[in-house]
This record gives structure tokens, C-alpha cells and sequence, in this order.
């Protein structure tokens, strides 16, 4: 299928002068950053200066302002920090910022022979662009606070091993679902042994709808085309996909918003094709449990899409949550809890939605006959 990833790209090291280099008083500002980690405390990036900082007028207040840049591809390439909240980030802008102020100087060269933290970041404050080891620069910018004369600048360079996914793996992971829910998609349409042409357009309009082009442009609009009538061409060869493992890997990378939605697009497919056939409605309960959907979210997704009588086989459980390891008492109150929910639609101004209700209550009275004793 079509894809267009980034391209990971190996990490570079960078010689961290401002940490190793003995101090040598100049005219410049020196920076660095350490990681603090106390027991039981959370761990904070110390942002660190030493060296000389030259004014030329009286500035009763100083603020200093702190960015960041991800230069882990190199400074040529650097990708934006983007700060966690409005509270840490540039106005009008996402990146990363930090201001705070310093205090008074006078008007001339102050000089810090040690080094002095002039702040203290949360790492949680930050939203990097990838997990791992991410080479981070950080750049200091001292001026007055009413006067935004810039009377010092530093940049620094830190290596932080991010836990978390950084803004592109999360966008990859979504455009990756997504193209996996296509396939999950034509395997649904394919269940019975044929795909029907009106899913296929059904498939391709959702595709067209969701999957993100590399660019605008009429080329990449119809490289999607491509693979997607590839993907049906090669279906249609008789190749199969292993959905189970199609499933795992959305489970594992996607949202549970978006496991949701995978699953509800499925059940509009199998819908659109008319009677639900045992093969296909074994296939959507097999993929709502692979994808680890909420059961309560699958019965309502269910209920809303499907109705019993559509489908060749009348599933209790994926349609009420009876489960089989409920006794008989167990399950006449859940029968109720949904009795009550679909008797009070059976007046609704929809005659769709009526429809639907009196449906249901012939299947929660089937079920009733059936399993309560």
C-alpha cells in the first residue's frame, strides 16, 4: 500500500564544548543544560550560564527567553519543539518557549564566573518530534524587560532520551492506521469470496477521504489511486491478508478513538452489502476483539449499524453483550437494561429509529425465550 514516511535517519553527536572545555572569561555567554533527577521528585532540565553579559544602558528588569530546536538530523535540518501547552510555547506559533526574568543590570559587563541556573524545565513541557535519544538545542536570549534589547545570547546542546512519541510518530501512526483500516476494509469487503463493486467505491471514497497525499498535487492524488486498485487487483489474484495481524498493528500504534473508528467504517461496509453473511459477522466480532474497542462501545457501534435481522446469524453478544459465562439472573438484567433502552425509542419521530427499536425488542424477546430460564 502507499505510503510516504519520513526517512529515520541516524543520530549524529555533537562535541558538547560547554560541558567538557574549561571556562576561560570572554566577552561571550556560555550555556549548558543537566538533567536533574531526584528520588521521588520529577526531573527538570537545569538551564545553566556562565561568562559575561554586556549592557549598555541601566536595565532595572531583565527577562531571559528559551527555545528549542530538534538538531538530531543535523543543523541543517533542525525540526521544531513544540511546547506542551499556550503556556510554554512563542505566540501565534506551537514551538517551545520559556520566559522568565533575571533581575537588574547594570550598564556595563556583568560577569558569572560560576556556573548560575536561570531556569528549570519540566520535560513534560515539551513535545518532541520523535521518541529516543533527540539531540536538542537550546537557545538563550537575554533582554531588558520593558527595553526588549538583546543584550546576550547562548545556544546549547543537550541529548534527552524521550519516552514518549514525539508529534511525527504520532501523525505517522494515524496515517499508517488509516491505510490499515483500508486494508482491514477490503478484507471485510472480501469475506464471502468476492468484492462487491460498490464496496470497493464505498473503500476508495473513505481513502480518498482520510489518507493525507504527500502534497496537493494531481500526481499524488493518483498515486493513492494506484495502490488502492493494485491492493484490489491483487485480492482479486486470489493473495490474501492475514487481518488478525492487520489488527494487532493498529491496536498497538493507534488511538483508541481511532480503533473506533476503524471498526465502525467496517461495520458500514459489511451493512452496505446487504445481508450479513456468517462468515463476514465472525470476521467483524474477531476484528472488534483484535482491535481492543471497549465491549460497550462495540455494542453500541453494533446496535447503531447493524440490525439482527440483516444478518444471517443472530449474535447475542455482539449485538446485547450476553456473554456465555452468564448465569441466568445475570443476564435477565442486562436483557432489561436493554429492553428499557429500546422500548423508549419505539415512539421516536424517525421511523427508521422505530424500526430499528421494534427490531431489537424481537431479538431481546427471542433471547429472553431463549437463555432465561
Amino acid at each position: 500500500m502507499y505510503f510516504e514516511k519520513i526517512r529515520s535517519r541516524f543520530l549524529q553527536k555533537f562535541r558538547l564544548g560547554s560541558f567538557t572545555q574549561p571556562f576561560v572569561p570572554s566577552s561571550a555567554l556560555d550555556s549548558s543544560v543537566e538533567l536533574k533527577e531526584e528520588k521521588g521528585q520529577t526531573p527538570l532540565l537545569a538551564i545553566k550560564i556562565r561568562g559575561s553579559i554586556h549592557s549598555s544602558v541601566d536595565l532595572p528588569r531583565t527577562s531571559v527567553q528559551i527555545t528549542a530546536a530538534d538538531i538530531t538530523d543535523g543543523t541543517e535540518n533542525p525540526l521544531p519543539v513544540r511546547g506542551s501547552s499556550k503556556q510554554w510555547q512563542l505566540p501565534d506559533s506551537l514551538r517551545f518557549c520559556f520566559v522568565t526574568e533575571l533581575g537588574t543590570l547594570p550598564a556595563s559587563i556583568t560577569t558569572l564566573a560560576d556556573w548560575t541556573t536561570i531556569a528549570q524545565i519540566d520535560p513534560l513541557w515539551l513535545q518532541l518530534p520523535r521518541s529516543g535519544k533527540r539531540t536538542l538545542q537550546f537557545s538563550i536570549s537575554i533582554s531588558g524587560f520593558d527595553n526588549p534589547v538583546e543584550v546576550a545570547s547562548s545556544d546549547c546542546v543537550f541529548i534527552y532520551d524521550s519516552p514518549s512519541p514525539g508529534f511525527i510518530d504520532l501523525h505517522e501512526n494515524i496515517e499508517r492506521s488509516k491505510i490499515l483500516t483500508v486494508t482491514l476494509a477490503f478484507t471485510v469487503s472480501g469475506a464471502d469470496g468476492s468484492l462487491s463493486g460498490c464496496e470497493i467505491e464505498m473503500i476508495k471514497k473513505w481513502a480518498r477521504r482520510n489518507i493525507d497525499p504527500v502534497d496537493d498535487s494531481d500526481k499524488a492524488k493518483k498515486q493513492i489511486e494506484r495502490a488502492l486498485n493494485k491492493t484490489i487487483s491483487l485480492l482479486r489474484s486470489g493473495n490474501t491478508v492475514n487481518a488478525e495481524k492487520v489488527c494487532l498493528e493498529i491496536a498497538k500504534i493507534a488511538s483508541p478513538a481511532l480503533r473506533s473508528d476503524t471498526l465502525e467504517f467496517c461495520l458500514q461496509l459489511a451493512r452496505s452489502g446487504g445481508t450479513v453473511s456468517r462468515t463476514k459477522l465472525s470476521l467483524l466480532k474477531n476484528i472488534a476483539g483484535w482491535l481492543e474497542v471497549d465491549k460497550n462501545i462495540v455494542i453500541t457501534l453494533v446496535q447503531k449499524i447493524l440490525t439482527p435481522d440483516i444478518c444471517e446469524v443472530q449474535d447475542e453478544q455482539f449485538f446485547l453483550g450476553v456473554r456465555p459465562d452468564m448465569d441466568s439472573e445475570e443476564t435477565r438484567l442486562l436483557l432489561n437494561e436493554q429492553y428499557k433502552k429500546w422500548s423508549s425509542r419505539v415512539t421516536n419521530f424517525d421511523p427508521q429509529i422505530r424500526r430499528q427499536a421494534a427490531g431489537m425488542l424481537r431479538f431481546i424477546a427471542q433471547t429472553r425465550n431463549l437463555l432465561v430460564k
